[in-house]
């Protein structure tokens, strides 16, 4: 039975989602909380298996709490349970067990349960699953946002969209990162257009749109766009997006281990390059950093999976798809060159050195920091 406990700030959101936890039959939340500084203060003497977490709260937010609660105990895992699904990568990147949006639905509480279940005995080295196929699942995303926007049809054939204007296309963008959730007309003034205010900027947003939904016509996306209460909403279905199923799938299969390698290698084949690669707009690059750094996370992760196997060719390999996005990362390079260096591959660590030294100086008039420098020298010396 697994033991949790809900932080919330409102009360009504508290009972509501602690009836649904425990119909699944195998939770039991054995304290609730619309205060975190008073479940600060007492989970350690209940140390529970599972922590239920809301994000926005008053005072500190959720993902400050959950820092504080792991700092206090490391064991328990943390799911937050919110309304808003904007918040889904920031919670991944904060390594949190799962993300479960209000109101709870009985069929993802029964998801969650039964992964973390999977998990605990997969922890205790238990294993009860067939390993799945990787080949047999297949990854093939109707929405492509990472390396720019790319569309298909239902049918798998390329869906070009003529957008009358640039801000036509990057509404579309902003959407496809904020879907399934109500947007104000004035948080998307402020990301698109932030010169205008008053009515001249509602009336730019009202003939976007409409030129929006006009370009969207004949698509899957054409009633996905609807208005209420001064606010838009985008629905889709987020497994039909590469940037989502790429997030959905890590959470399940990392940490990487026997079971999951050889699919958590096709998944990363999903990441194409930086969200909306050449569309540098704005409102996007928290996203863009994160999902680079969730990317190179997992690949390290696989990596390290493969260096405990001795299987060093794929650990280079790993190295390498982080550098193919992220030329300038100097971890990466560094974990390349010791393995190059280890394995005794003096060429390969003495070219690759060479083209990135070479980068750092051209681009930003710096050298590779002390340690690269101090292998290299070992390595030149041999």
């Amino acid at each position: 039975m697994m033991r949790g406990i809900i932080i919330d700030d409102e009360k009504l959101s508290i009972v509501a989602n602690k009836n649904v936890l425990e119909a699944t039959g195998n939770i039991e939340i054995v304290r609730v909380y619309d205060d975190s500084v008073q479940a600060l203060g007492e989970i350690a003497d209940i140390q529970p298996d599972v922590c239920f977490l809301d994000i926005k709260m008053p005072g500190a937010n959720g993902f400050q709490v959950a820092k504080q609660i792991k700092a206090i105990f490391q064991q328990v895992d943390i799911v937050f349970i919110t309304a808003y699904q904007e918040f889904a990568l920031d919670a991944f990147e904060a390594h949190v067990f799962d993300y479960m949006l209000k109101p709870l639905h009985p069929d993802r509480v029964a998801q969650f349960a039964n992964r973390w279940e999977r998990h605990q005995l997969r922890v205790q080295g238990i294993h009860t699953e067939p390993v799945r196929d990787a080949e047999s699942l297949q990854l093939d995303p109707q929405i492509c946002v990472l390396g720019g926007l790319k569309l298909r049809t239902p049918q798998g054939d390329n869906l070009f969209i003529k957008w009358r204007t640039a801000k036509t296309e990057e509404l579309f963008s902003y959407f496809l990162i904020h879907p399934n959730s109500p947007i104000s007309r004035d948080k998307i003034l402020d990301a698109l257009w932030p010169e205008q205010i008053g009515l001249e900027g509602n009336a730019i947003l009202h003939t976007t749109i409409y030129r929006l939904k006009k370009a969207l016509k004949d698509t899957i996306f054409e009633d996905a766009i609807t208005y209420s209460d001064a606010s838009y909403l985008f629905r889709m279905n987020l497994q039909s997006c590469d940037l989502y199923l790429l997030e959905k799938e890590l959470r399940q299969l990392l940490p990487a281990d026997e079971r999951s390698a050889q699919r958590l290698n096709l998944v990363l084949d999903l990441f194409k390059g930086s969200v909306f690669e050449e569309r540098m707009y704005e409102w996007s690059f928290g996203v863009r950093e994160v999902v680079l750094q969730m990317f190179t996370r997992a690949s390290h992760e696989l990596a390290n999976y493969y260096a405990r196997n001795y299987d060093i060719a794929n650990v280079e390999r790993c190295y390498l798809r982080v550098l193919r996005y992220s030329a300038f990362d100097e971890e990466t390079s560094e974990l390349l060159l010791k393995s190059y260096a280890q394995r005794g591959e003096r060429a390969a660590f003495l070219r690759h050195y060479k083209i990135f030294k070479t980068m750092l100086d051209r681009t930003y008039g710096l050298e590779p920091k002390q340690s690269i420098q101090a292998l290299y020298e070992q390595v030149k010396s041999i």
